[in-house]
């Protein structure tokens, strides 16, 4: 059933996580109709819902596979048959499994690739199909700062975080001409869920807050401000871009 009321649409895959639910969050206050795409944890997707539906927002919680194409098309059209379009999507689903380069297993390297590139290929390659038949819509990449920086312990997640800074690159160039804008955010160190085994570590933190000209870590409402921004008319001429919302760290 379409909603004639929306005005705007976004998917946010990754939904029901630290960030995810911050992004999902700030795109309703903002009048967006929400898609929360999750894969294991509904119970949080569907508080984040819920959230949105008490501060008078629309969200709804959809489960999601992002390595499996016939799973994300039917979040997308999910979100079509329900919406009648589909204005955002926020890619942001992901997975880090630590470890060296010579520690990595075949099975980690295709789980983090797998999530963290491929889910967004075929996010992008879905939601982009839908934009380019309205002529209108924008793709904000979630990635990191280990886009560009190599960090002990992160091989395959760094790898795929290469690739998303040039899929963003990639997308871009080929979507604008139907209207439709890419870009991608890249956060540093964040306190979130993800992190929260590396930020119980007093001398990690104290060692990775000295590398940060801000002195801080970034929140999950600092990368959802930056995220929002990228989606808004305000960054209407904005494409192929990373920002980084990282304190300053890749500058140093």
């Amino acid at each position: 059933m379409n909603s004639p009321s929306v005005e705007r649409v976004a998917i946010v895959t990754g939904g029901s996580g630290s960030i995810g639910g911050a992004i999902v969050r700030q795109l309703a206050r903002d009048g967006v109709a929400v898609v929360i795409g999750y894969h294991s944890e509904q119970a949080s997707a569907v508080s984040t819902a819920d959230r949105v539906a008490a501060e008078g927002g629309t969200a709804i919680a959809v489960a999601v596979d992002v390595t499996q194409r016939s799973s994300v098309q039917l979040l997308v059209d999910t979100c079509v048959s329900r919406y009648g379009r589909l204005d955002i999507l926020v890619n942001n689903a992901g997975v880090m499994v630590r470890g060296d380069f010579l520690d990595t297993s075949e099975s980690d390297w295709d789980m983090t690739i797998g999530t963290n590139l491929k889910g967004y290929f075929l996010c992008g390659q879905a939601a982009g199909r839908v934009m380019v038949r309205q002529r209108s819509g924008v793709i904000v990449n979630v990635s990191s700062t280990n886009d560009t920086v190599a960090t002990r312990g992160c091989t395959a997640y760094a790898v795929a975080k290469g690739g998303v800074r040039m899929l963003t690159r990639q997308m871009a160039l080929e979507l604008a001409p139907d209207g439709v804008r890419v870009n991608s955010v890249a956060p540093g160190m964040v306190e979130s869920r993800f992190n929260r085994e590396m930020l119980q570590d007093p001398q990690f933190v104290a060692e990775a807050r000295a590398l940060i000209p801000a002195a801080r870590f970034a929140t999950a409402d600092d990368v959802a401000a930056a995220v929002v921004f990228l989606a808004s008319d305000g960054a209407s001429f904005i494409n192929g871009a990373t920002l980084r919302v990282d304190g300053g760290k890749t500058i140093v």
